[in-house]
């Protein structure tokens, strides 16, 4: 490998000997101290390898043994240098260039504050400069922590904050303060009514009087347990009701079995864009789609990374086709869908028997079930709050 490297660096000529003898020409390259390796005998003659230098003498010894020499390839640093050797502005210029993005790398050029609806950003960024994160700050000449915890103390918007270094770009989190909406006054007046038509089971009122009793039918918005009491004085009592009302329902879930389906086939576009210091350049038009999927590469150089990348977006739009769907896989789906919205549909209820039939390409269910019924609705009384008088 040491062997290889060094021929690498100082160069060296791959070549073909043919014609004459051979053996005489290798002979001639040992007494004039050419160095010679890889040597393989062709039915032409010979190749091999030499160095710079003895490729500039080697045309003696193959005049001496009658073979004409020919360059196969030139390999080594000295060949590269002098086939650039006119464009020597190009390789300052690349320099220069690569030294002022490593320069460029270690500060912050670009600051994007996200999260906030209702905080302008000016006044975010305002916070934040003051504390020490600026345009073309060094990335080590700030502490982050501290500058996220001087923000939230000076915005009393904010509850929270966060400085995330990418690259040359800082990007800022922040998290508003939740404010709780104002609550309209609320005095405790209310019915509990029926929330669908059934039998009631059970009924137990816990503030308020019963309107109706077991095994009475009742209709949805029926009054079950009434708000409005009376005592002996013949005054009105108002209360919150309250109480807990089983019914005796029926709960019907239909599912259609459908004989065509539709089918989402995806078609993707690949958008590229070259992004410099936070500012993103995009080589084709964006547009809207179903999904979109962005994927970043950034410049690094020796592990630093450069404030360059080039960037692409793919959108996948999904076209629908209407599919037209066999007997087994069109019930097989339709009892699929009849699982999840019966399931649905009975999760607050206790099931006590049922019923189920495919009728007229549906499947029919009918659940017999006990349910909590009971709503409640509020009230407006002509009393002020002040004079109303609820009781414990």
């Amino acid at each position: 490998m040491i062997f290889s490297l060094f021929h690498l660096i100082f160069g060296c000529v791959y070549f073909t000997a043919s014609g004459g003898f051979a053996e005489r020409f290798i002979n001639f390259c040992t007494a004039k101290g050419i160095q010679l390796w890889g040597i393989r005998k062709k039915s032409y003659g010979l190749t091999a390898c030499t160095t710079i230098d003895g490729y500039k003498k080697i045309k003696s010894a193959a005049q001496a043994s009658g073979m004409r020499v020919r360059i196969k390839k030139k390999v080594g640093l000295p060949f590269v240098i002098r086939k650039y050797e006119s464009h020597t502005g190009l390789f300052v210029g690349l320099f220069v260039v690569l030294f002022i993005l490593s320069i460029m790398s270690n500060h912050i050029w670009v600051v994007n504050i996200h999260g906030n609806t209702t905080v302008d950003d000016e006044k975010i960024a305002e916070v934040f400069s003051d504390a020490g994160l600026n345009l073309g700050v060094r990335k080590n000449k700030f502490d982050a922590s501290d500058i996220n915890s001087d923000a939230v103390l000076s915005i009393g918007e904010l509850s929270w904050a966060s400085i995330n270094i990418d690259g040359s770009v800082a990007e800022i989190e922040v998290r508003e303060a939740m404010h709780r909406p104002s609550l309209e006054k609320y005095y405790g007046t209310s019915n509990l009514v029926a929330s669908k038509d059934g039998q009631v089971e059970i009924i137990e009122p816990y503030k308020g009087a019963a309107a109706v009793k077991g095994g009475q039918t009742v209709m949805q918005g029926s009054l079950l347990v009434s708000g409005v009491s009376h005592v002996r004085s013949g005054m009105s009592v108002f209360n919150d009701a309250d109480g807990y009302v089983v019914a005796r329902t029926k709960i019907n879930v239909d599912v259609p079995i459908k004989n065509n389906y539709i089918e989402l086939k995806p078609k993707t576009k690949k958008v590229y864009s070259l992004c410099f210091l936070g500012k993103e350049f995009s080589l084709s038009r964006k547009h809207d789609a179903d999904m979109v999927y962005r994927h970043k590469a950034w410049l690094y150089i020796h592990g630093v990374k450069m404030p360059f990348g080039i960037f692409y977006t793919q959108y996948t739009d999904f076209e629908e086709e209407n599919q037209t769907a066999d007997k087994n896989f069109s019930e097989l789906s339709a009892l699929n869908d009849y699982a999840l919205k019966s399931y649905h549909d009975t999760l607050h209820a206790q099931i006590i028997s049922q019923k189920i039939e495919i009728k007229n390409s549906t499947i029919k269910g009918e659940y017999s079930t006990f349910e909590n019924i009971g709503k409640r609705v509020p009230f407006e009384t002509e009393e002020t709050p002040a004079e109303q008088i609820t009781e414990d």
